[in-house]
């Protein structure tokens, strides 16, 4: 947990200041509950914690493709 904000609150920000930035979203909390507002967003990529480094490489290179 990041100790100012929560990531989707960041996200938002990042959004407002940068609306095409790609974003790839990690999280430990259940992803359905927070799905549908981060496609919302624009983010396309979300990873489940834990994640294998494969799948973060792979996230990464899927937003710079």
């Amino acid at each position: 947990m990041m100790p100012v904000m929560d990531g989707m609150a960041l996200i938002r920000h990042l959004r407002t200041q940068a609306p095409t930035l790609k974003i790839v979203a990690m999280t430990g909390l259940e992803p359905n509950e927070q799905r549908a507002e981060l496609r919302s967003l624009g983010v396309k990529e979300i990873l489940m914690k834990p994640y294998l480094p494969q799948a973060l490489l792979e996230a990464v290179a899927t937003e710079l493709a």
